[in-house]
């Protein structure tokens, strides 16, 4: 394989790689919420409502008001 097409693979190959996920500093007082943490039984939606997508159906359990906006 030439170093050209080698180069392209590895470079392929760590762009596929996932990027660790932020760890939130538990000593932050930023948790971008004030509410008290809500238990949700499984098979339950956060807001009680039937969710579909496409064929399939799921559930939140995290809203996004509640997360101030970021992906846990």
């Amino acid at each position: 394989m030439p170093i050209s097409q080698r180069r392209s693979f590895v470079q392929l190959a760590l762009a596929a790689l996932p990027l660790p996920a932020q760890i939130p500093n538990p000593e932050s007082k930023d948790h971008g919420s004030n509410t008290k943490p809500v238990r949700v039984p499984a098979g339950v939606d956060r807001e009680k409502k039937k969710r579909a997508i496409g064929l399939c159906s799921t559930t939140y359990k995290v809203l996004t008001q509640e997360t101030g906006g970021r992906s846990l």
